[in-house]
Protein backbone atom coordinates (compact mmCIF):
# COMPACT_ATOMS: atom_id res chain seq x y z
CA UNK A 1 0.00 0.00 0.00
CA UNK A 2 1.70 3.46 -0.84
CA UNK A 3 1.12 6.69 0.84
CA UNK A 4 -1.43 8.50 -1.53
CA UNK A 5 -3.53 5.68 -0.10
CA UNK A 6 -3.36 6.15 3.01
CA UNK A 7 -3.06 10.02 3.30
CA UNK A 8 -4.88 12.72 1.69
CA UNK A 9 -2.88 16.05 0.85
CA UNK A 10 -3.75 19.63 0.15
CA UNK A 11 -2.67 23.06 -0.33
CA UNK A 12 -3.45 26.25 -0.79
CA UNK A 13 -0.05 27.63 -2.78
CA UNK A 14 -0.08 28.50 -5.68
CA UNK A 15 3.50 28.94 -6.92
CA UNK A 16 5.56 26.59 -9.37
CA UNK A 17 8.55 24.99 -7.86
CA UNK A 18 10.51 22.35 -8.47
CA UNK A 19 12.04 20.15 -5.98
CA UNK A 20 13.32 16.83 -6.50
CA UNK A 21 12.94 13.48 -3.85
CA UNK A 22 14.92 10.46 -4.83
CA UNK A 23 15.58 7.76 -2.31
CA UNK A 24 13.80 10.22 0.40
CA UNK A 25 10.57 8.85 3.07
CA UNK A 26 7.53 10.57 3.61
CA UNK A 27 8.54 12.15 6.08
CA UNK A 28 11.74 13.43 5.03
CA UNK A 29 9.90 14.78 1.29
CA UNK A 30 7.53 16.35 3.01
CA UNK A 31 9.67 18.76 5.16
CA UNK A 32 11.39 19.00 1.50
CA UNK A 33 8.25 19.93 0.09
CA UNK A 34 7.61 23.03 2.59
CA UNK A 35 10.89 24.21 2.41
CA UNK A 36 10.89 24.54 -1.02
CA UNK A 37 7.75 26.64 -0.85
CA UNK A 38 7.91 28.17 2.27
CA UNK A 39 4.41 27.43 3.33
CA UNK A 40 3.12 25.80 6.78
CA UNK A 41 2.75 21.84 7.63
CA UNK A 42 -0.86 21.45 8.54
CA UNK A 43 -1.39 17.78 10.41
CA UNK A 44 -4.38 16.42 10.77
CA UNK A 45 -4.15 12.87 11.82
CA UNK A 46 -4.36 11.51 7.70
CA UNK A 47 -4.59 14.77 6.47
CA UNK A 48 -1.62 16.51 5.80
CA UNK A 49 -1.51 20.12 4.06
CA UNK A 50 1.36 22.65 3.42
CA UNK A 51 -0.63 25.98 3.69
CA UNK A 52 0.38 29.59 3.04
CA UNK A 53 -0.39 30.09 6.64
CA UNK A 54 -2.14 28.11 9.05
CA UNK A 55 -4.46 29.20 11.96
CA UNK A 56 -6.65 32.78 12.23
CA UNK A 57 -6.45 36.01 13.58
CA UNK A 58 -8.68 35.81 16.31
CA UNK A 59 -8.07 39.38 17.87
CA UNK A 60 -6.14 38.36 20.42
CA UNK A 61 -4.34 41.39 22.26
CA UNK A 62 -2.32 41.26 25.30
CA UNK A 63 0.24 44.01 26.18
CA UNK A 64 3.84 43.15 27.53
CA UNK A 65 5.68 44.98 30.34
CA UNK A 66 8.12 43.93 32.20
CA UNK A 67 9.14 41.53 35.01
CA UNK A 68 5.98 39.59 35.25
CA UNK A 69 5.63 36.64 37.02
CA UNK A 70 4.87 33.57 34.58
CA UNK A 71 6.27 35.33 31.22
CA UNK A 72 9.46 35.47 29.70
CA UNK A 73 10.41 36.96 26.94
CA UNK A 74 13.59 36.66 24.46
CA UNK A 75 14.47 39.13 21.64
CA UNK A 76 16.54 39.16 18.90
CA UNK A 77 16.93 42.41 17.23
CA UNK A 78 20.57 41.34 15.07
CA UNK A 79 18.36 41.59 11.76
CA UNK A 80 16.66 45.18 13.12
CA UNK A 81 17.14 48.30 10.49
CA UNK A 82 15.86 51.33 11.07
CA UNK A 83 18.24 53.88 8.71
CA UNK A 84 19.69 52.14 5.25
CA UNK A 85 21.96 53.13 2.56
CA UNK A 86 21.13 51.17 -0.49
CA UNK A 87 23.38 50.68 -3.45
CA UNK A 88 22.14 49.49 -6.78
CA UNK A 89 23.92 48.42 -9.77
CA UNK A 90 27.24 50.09 -10.77
CA UNK A 91 26.80 51.95 -7.31
CA UNK A 92 23.33 53.61 -7.83
CA UNK A 93 22.17 55.66 -4.81
CA UNK A 94 19.35 57.84 -3.66
CA UNK A 95 19.78 61.55 -3.88
CA UNK A 96 19.09 61.48 0.14
CA UNK A 97 21.57 58.81 0.58
CA UNK A 98 19.65 57.03 3.63
CA UNK A 99 16.30 55.87 4.00
CA UNK A 100 14.64 55.97 7.67
CA UNK A 101 11.92 53.24 8.60
CA UNK A 102 8.90 55.64 9.68
CA UNK A 103 8.01 52.54 12.27
CA UNK A 104 11.45 54.21 14.67
CA UNK A 105 10.70 57.72 13.66
CA UNK A 106 10.80 59.68 16.79
CA UNK A 107 12.79 60.56 19.67
CA UNK A 108 12.03 57.95 22.27
CA UNK A 109 13.06 55.13 19.91
CA UNK A 110 15.59 53.58 19.52
CA UNK A 111 18.15 54.56 21.42
CA UNK A 112 20.61 55.28 18.08
CA UNK A 113 20.20 54.49 14.71
CA UNK A 114 21.04 51.01 13.29
CA UNK A 115 22.47 51.94 10.04
CA UNK A 116 23.04 49.54 7.85
CA UNK A 117 24.37 49.40 3.54
CA UNK A 118 22.12 47.05 2.26
CA UNK A 119 23.50 46.37 -1.49
CA UNK A 120 21.15 45.50 -4.06
CA UNK A 121 22.88 44.61 -6.93
CA UNK A 122 20.35 43.74 -9.65
CA UNK A 123 18.76 46.74 -9.32
CA UNK A 124 19.53 49.12 -12.11
CA UNK A 125 17.27 52.51 -11.62
CA UNK A 126 16.98 55.00 -9.27
CA UNK A 127 12.87 54.32 -8.89
CA UNK A 128 13.78 50.52 -8.96
CA UNK A 129 16.06 51.00 -6.01
CA UNK A 130 13.46 53.04 -3.78
CA UNK A 131 10.91 50.56 -4.14
CA UNK A 132 13.23 47.50 -3.12
CA UNK A 133 14.90 49.49 -0.70
CA UNK A 134 11.49 50.22 0.92
CA UNK A 135 10.68 46.39 0.75
CA UNK A 136 14.24 45.88 2.83
CA UNK A 137 12.62 48.12 5.50
CA UNK A 138 9.66 46.89 5.74
CA UNK A 139 11.03 43.07 6.36
CA UNK A 140 13.54 44.31 8.61
CA UNK A 141 11.27 47.06 10.83
CA UNK A 142 10.62 44.52 13.68
CA UNK A 143 13.29 42.06 16.06
CA UNK A 144 12.41 38.44 16.63
CA UNK A 145 10.59 37.87 19.39
CA UNK A 146 9.37 34.61 21.60
CA UNK A 147 7.28 34.87 24.53
CA UNK A 148 6.54 31.89 26.89
CA UNK A 149 3.83 32.15 29.31
CA UNK A 150 3.25 29.35 32.01
CA UNK A 151 -0.64 29.71 33.13
CA UNK A 152 0.01 27.91 36.25
CA UNK A 153 2.18 30.97 37.43
CA UNK A 154 0.63 33.55 36.03
CA UNK A 155 -2.69 32.89 37.87
CA UNK A 156 -1.17 34.18 41.14
CA UNK A 157 -0.53 37.62 39.37
CA UNK A 158 -3.08 40.70 38.48
CA UNK A 159 -1.81 40.53 34.97
CA UNK A 160 -3.41 36.54 34.26
CA UNK A 161 -6.84 38.87 33.24
CA UNK A 162 -5.01 40.46 30.37
CA UNK A 163 -3.39 37.17 29.15
CA UNK A 164 -6.53 34.96 29.68
CA UNK A 165 -7.69 34.76 26.12
CA UNK A 166 -4.65 32.76 25.36
CA UNK A 167 -6.31 29.81 27.27
CA UNK A 168 -8.11 29.31 23.90
CA UNK A 169 -5.65 30.19 21.18
CA UNK A 170 -4.35 26.65 19.00
CA UNK A 171 -1.25 26.37 17.18
CA UNK A 172 -0.82 29.01 14.21
CA UNK A 173 -2.97 31.67 15.41
CA UNK A 174 -1.85 35.04 15.45
CA UNK A 175 -1.97 37.19 18.82
CA UNK A 176 -1.18 41.15 18.72
CA UNK A 177 1.48 41.78 21.21
CA UNK A 178 1.77 45.66 22.80
CA UNK A 179 4.87 46.13 23.51
CA UNK A 180 5.09 48.70 26.51
CA UNK A 181 9.13 49.30 26.35
CA UNK A 182 9.06 49.99 22.51
CA UNK A 183 5.50 51.23 21.54
CA UNK A 184 5.02 49.40 19.15
CA UNK A 185 2.79 46.54 18.06
CA UNK A 186 4.14 43.30 16.99
CA UNK A 187 2.16 40.26 15.48
CA UNK A 188 3.26 37.05 16.36
CA UNK A 189 2.32 33.38 15.82
CA UNK A 190 1.32 30.37 18.52
CA UNK A 191 4.59 28.44 17.65
CA UNK A 192 3.38 25.73 20.79
CA UNK A 193 0.81 25.10 23.06
CA UNK A 194 0.39 22.56 25.90
CA UNK A 195 -3.08 21.91 27.12
CA UNK A 196 -5.14 20.65 30.38
CA UNK A 197 -7.26 17.35 28.88
CA UNK A 198 -9.77 17.84 31.16
CA UNK A 199 -10.35 21.65 31.31
CA UNK A 200 -9.21 21.76 27.45
CA UNK A 201 -7.34 25.30 28.25
CA UNK A 202 -4.16 25.53 27.36
CA UNK A 203 -1.49 26.08 30.37
CA UNK A 204 1.56 27.15 28.37
CA UNK A 205 1.84 28.98 25.48
CA UNK A 206 4.77 30.25 23.15
CA UNK A 207 4.30 32.99 20.46
CA UNK A 208 6.57 34.24 18.17
CA UNK A 209 9.70 32.97 16.75
CA UNK A 210 10.68 29.53 17.74
CA UNK A 211 14.57 29.93 19.90
CA UNK A 212 17.12 28.90 18.20
CA UNK A 213 18.69 25.82 18.85
CA UNK A 214 22.16 24.31 19.13
CA UNK A 215 22.09 23.38 15.77
CA UNK A 216 21.82 26.81 14.34
CA UNK A 217 23.95 28.24 16.48
CA UNK A 218 26.46 26.38 15.23
CA UNK A 219 25.64 27.25 11.50
CA UNK A 220 25.08 31.51 12.57
CA UNK A 221 29.03 30.90 13.89
CA UNK A 222 30.26 29.03 11.16
CA UNK A 223 28.61 32.10 8.99
CA UNK A 224 29.70 34.39 11.18
CA UNK A 225 33.36 33.03 10.83
CA UNK A 226 33.47 33.01 6.42
CA UNK A 227 32.16 36.53 6.46
CA UNK A 228 34.41 37.89 9.49
CA UNK A 229 37.65 36.04 7.73
CA UNK A 230 36.53 37.64 4.38
CA UNK A 231 35.95 41.31 5.41
CA UNK A 232 39.72 40.96 7.32
CA UNK A 233 41.43 39.62 3.92
CA UNK A 234 39.58 42.38 2.06
CA UNK A 235 39.98 45.14 4.41
CA UNK A 236 40.56 48.75 2.80
CA UNK A 237 41.00 51.08 5.59
CA UNK A 238 43.66 51.97 8.16
CA UNK A 239 42.24 51.85 11.53
CA UNK A 240 43.26 54.29 14.74
CA UNK A 241 42.09 54.09 18.49
CA UNK A 242 40.87 57.26 20.62
CA UNK A 243 40.59 57.24 24.23
CA UNK A 244 40.21 60.13 26.68
CA UNK A 245 43.89 61.49 28.36
CA UNK A 246 41.75 63.57 30.97
CA UNK A 247 38.15 63.66 32.62
CA UNK A 248 35.49 64.82 30.57
CA UNK A 249 32.35 66.67 31.59
CA UNK A 250 29.67 67.41 29.30
CA UNK A 251 26.46 69.48 30.13
CA UNK A 252 23.76 71.32 27.76
CA UNK A 253 26.33 72.92 26.03
CA UNK A 254 27.59 70.88 22.53
CA UNK A 255 31.45 70.04 23.60
CA UNK A 256 33.57 67.82 21.29
CA UNK A 257 35.26 64.66 22.80
CA UNK A 258 36.86 63.16 19.82
CA UNK A 259 38.62 64.61 17.30
CA UNK A 260 41.19 62.09 15.20
CA UNK A 261 42.81 61.63 11.98
CA UNK A 262 41.34 58.51 9.72
CA UNK A 263 43.03 57.64 6.52
CA UNK A 264 41.28 54.95 3.69
CA UNK A 265 43.46 53.59 0.88
CA UNK A 266 40.95 53.42 -1.44
CA UNK A 267 37.20 54.92 -1.41
CA UNK A 268 35.03 52.42 0.38
CA UNK A 269 32.35 52.52 3.29
CA UNK A 270 33.34 51.97 6.93
CA UNK A 271 31.70 51.41 10.67
CA UNK A 272 33.23 53.52 13.56
CA UNK A 273 32.37 52.75 17.25
CA UNK A 274 31.92 55.15 19.86
CA UNK A 275 32.35 53.56 23.73
CA UNK A 276 31.39 55.87 26.61
CA UNK A 277 31.42 54.67 30.91
CA UNK A 278 29.29 57.53 32.20
CA UNK A 279 28.30 58.71 35.20
CA UNK A 280 24.86 60.97 34.89
CA UNK A 281 23.52 63.66 37.48
CA UNK A 282 20.60 62.66 36.72
CA UNK A 283 17.71 61.46 34.12
CA UNK A 284 18.61 62.92 30.45
CA UNK A 285 18.87 62.02 27.32
CA UNK A 286 22.17 62.50 25.56
CA UNK A 287 22.80 63.83 22.13
CA UNK A 288 25.65 62.65 19.80
CA UNK A 289 26.73 64.31 16.40
CA UNK A 290 29.57 63.04 14.70
CA UNK A 291 31.33 64.61 11.52
CA UNK A 292 33.68 63.71 8.69
CA UNK A 293 35.88 66.94 7.73
CA UNK A 294 34.08 69.22 9.56
CA UNK A 295 30.94 67.79 7.82
CA UNK A 296 28.17 66.81 10.25
CA UNK A 297 26.74 63.46 8.88
CA UNK A 298 23.01 63.64 8.77
CA UNK A 299 21.98 61.29 11.52
CA UNK A 300 20.66 62.70 15.05
CA UNK A 301 21.92 59.44 17.52
CA UNK A 302 20.18 59.61 20.93
CA UNK A 303 20.63 57.93 24.29
CA UNK A 304 18.42 57.97 27.52
CA UNK A 305 20.61 57.59 30.05
CA UNK A 306 19.67 56.91 34.14
CA UNK A 307 21.40 58.42 36.92
CA UNK A 308 24.50 57.26 38.35
CA UNK A 309 26.72 54.81 36.57
CA UNK A 310 25.83 54.12 32.30
CA UNK A 311 27.39 52.24 29.93
CA UNK A 312 26.65 53.55 26.09
CA UNK A 313 28.41 51.65 22.61
CA UNK A 314 26.69 53.73 19.68
CA UNK A 315 28.12 52.74 15.88
CA UNK A 316 28.29 55.65 13.29
CA UNK A 317 28.56 54.55 9.85
CA UNK A 318 30.50 56.57 7.49
CA UNK A 319 29.42 55.96 4.23
CA UNK A 320 31.26 56.83 0.52
CA UNK A 321 34.55 57.54 2.35
CA UNK A 322 37.29 59.45 -0.53
CA UNK A 323 40.44 57.30 -0.97
CA UNK A 324 43.31 59.56 1.59
CA UNK A 325 43.29 61.21 5.22
CA UNK A 326 40.28 62.46 7.06
CA UNK A 327 38.89 64.03 10.17
CA UNK A 328 36.73 62.26 12.46
CA UNK A 329 34.96 64.42 14.93
CA UNK A 330 31.96 63.31 17.90
CA UNK A 331 30.21 65.97 19.77
CA UNK A 332 27.91 65.74 22.77
CA UNK A 333 25.68 67.66 24.88
CA UNK A 334 22.55 67.11 27.26
CA UNK A 335 19.18 68.14 27.64
CA UNK A 336 19.31 68.40 31.60
CA UNK A 337 21.81 67.85 34.03
CA UNK A 338 25.62 66.92 33.23
CA UNK A 339 27.61 63.69 32.91
CA UNK A 340 31.68 63.17 34.02
CA UNK A 341 33.63 60.55 32.09
CA UNK A 342 36.53 59.04 34.37
CA UNK A 343 40.18 59.21 32.44
CA UNK A 344 40.72 56.32 29.75
CA UNK A 345 36.61 55.53 29.52
CA UNK A 346 35.52 57.04 26.52
CA UNK A 347 37.08 55.07 23.69
CA UNK A 348 36.31 55.64 19.30
CA UNK A 349 37.80 53.39 17.28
Amino acid sequence: MGLSEVYTAESDLTEVATQYLVKKNGVEAVFLLVNEWQGELVRDNYTIGIMKSKGTDRGVHIRYGKNIIGISEKLNCDDVATWIYPVGMDGITLPEKYLLNPLWEGSDYPDFALVKMVELKEVNSEGLLRIEAQKYLDAHALPDVNYKVDFILLGQTEEYKNYKALEQVEVGDIVTVSHSIFGIDIKVKVSGVEKDLLSAKNTKVELGQPLSTIDRYFAEISRNSEILASTISQALSSMLYYTNPSTLEVGAVEKEVIYMPIGTVRNTNSMSFLILSVNASSVCTLTIKYSLDNSIIPINLKQKLQMGDNLIAVPMALVAISEGGHYFSVKLCLDTGFITTAKWSAACY
